[in-house]
Formats: structure tokens, sequence, C-alpha cells
């Protein structure tokens, strides 16, 4: 579904991503993990055009969509929940998911995706109203995945959708990606919880300086604790 070949992505003379490749096929759970600064962001941005890659591809769907504008890849049913979850502050949960609605042109099936998800969702079902920067810091990210989901994404990237969250949240967040895999959704996750995300998807990524240095299952990579110890440097308590 994804293929991304020897993406190269650079800030002025900083390279921050140097010869990336990976692929996510149809209804896989992938994670993309490493320390902070590994570039792991900075490659989702340019798979959704946010950053020009100085050199690679990106193939979604078959079709490159490398240099497209972000509007014409999240039409294409590749969407991106960033990483601190902006969300419009002043507008209401609905406003913030009418607008993410908006490039849709079934107006009677998006209205009603937009009631199913605060159903979905019962947090944001009972504040409607409520201006979006009256939200917890987990009601925020329920708001960013639903606002995602509202565009029907073949493909969700979801960048650190639990930084910054208590651990209760924590759960309730990987509950809710584990639900969406289950109903069958294609996601690639960054996340700093690298532990808990490898134990619960199909395969990973390891980032390190830009670079992929490991791949596979959990078990590929020496189980939870192998990795942390071996690829990201920092010992499990």
């Amino acid at each position: 579904m994804l293929q991304i070949d020897s993406l190269h992505v650079s800030y002025g003379a900083i390279r921050a991503v140097r010869s990336v490749s990976l692929t996510v096929e149809e209804g896989e759970f992938v994670v993309l993990l490493g320390p902070n600064g590994a570039g792991k962001s900075s490659t989702l941005a340019a798979v959704m055009g946010l950053l020009k890659p100085s050199s690679g591809t990106v193939a979604f769907l078959g079709r490159e969509i490398t240099g497209q504008q972000t509007e014409a890849i999240v039409r294409s049913g590749l969407v991106l929940t960033p990483e601190g979850r902006r969300i419009l502050a002043t507008l209401t949960v609905r406003e913030n998911l009418l607008l993410a609605g908006a490039i849709r042109p079934d107006r009677k099936a998006m209205h009603a995706d937009l009631e199913r998800l605060l159903e979905r969702f019962p947090v944001l079902g009972r504040r409607t109203g409520s201006a979006a920067g009256t939200l917890s810091g987990g009601e925020a990210q329920q708001l960013a995945i639903a606002r995602s989901l509202m565009a029907r994404p073949k493909l969700l990237l979801l960048d650190e959708p639990t930084l910054g969250l208590a651990p209760m949240v924590v759960d309730q967040i990987f509950e809710i990606v584990a639900e969406l895999v289950a109903e069958g959704l294609t996601i690639l996750m960054v996340e700093q919880n690298a532990v808990r995300a490898i134990e619960a998807a199909d395969r990973g990524y390891v980032m390190r300086s830009g670079e992929i240095v490991a791949s596979g299952s959990a078990a590929d990579l020496g189980g939870a604790q192998g990795l942390v110890t071996s690829y990201l440097g920092v010992n499990r308590e």
C-alpha cells in the first residue's frame, strides 16, 4: 500500500532523513520507532507532502505521490494525525470534525460519519458544542484521531499519539488503535512508547540518526527488551 524508496530529507545543510526505505502492506499495523531527533516525523511529513524530499520516492496504492500537494494526497486516502494534535482550539468539537470532512463530496455520508464518530468517541459526543481548546490532552487526541477518520483514510499515519498523556489515557489510545486495526484500517505509527508499540504491531522499523537500522517483528528485534537496549540505547525498568 505504501512504499518509500531511498528517501532523503534535509533542512538546509542538516540531513534529517537518509536513504530511508520501508513498506506498509494493506491491513498491517506498522510502527516507526527511534529516539528523539531520529527523523521519524520528518519521514511522515515528507510522505504527506509537507516537506519536499531532496531525493527518493514515495508511492501509495501503486502510484507515485512524491511532490504532490498535501490536499491531493489526503484525497487519495492517505491521512496524517500530526504530533501535538493541532486541533483548532477556538472551534467546537463538531466544527473541527465538519472542517475535516469538507474535502469530501458525499455530504450526506460525511454527516453520517460525523454522527457515527461522536457515538464511537463518547467524550466527544458529550462535548460537541465545547471549544476544542477546553479538552484535556486525552480528549484532544481522540478528537485528532476522529478528525482524521472523517476523511475516510485507506492508510492512517499516526505521529506520536500518546505523547504527554497519562498512563491510563495511553491505554485508551492503544485500545482505539487496536480497534481500528481490527476493523481493517492500515496504520503506520510513530510512537515514543517503543515497548508498547512493538508488542502491539505486526512489524516495526527502528530509526537512528536519520537511517533505518533495524526492522521486523518484536521477535525479530530481540523482543521488546532487546529492542530498547540494543537499538534505542536505554534500559527498561
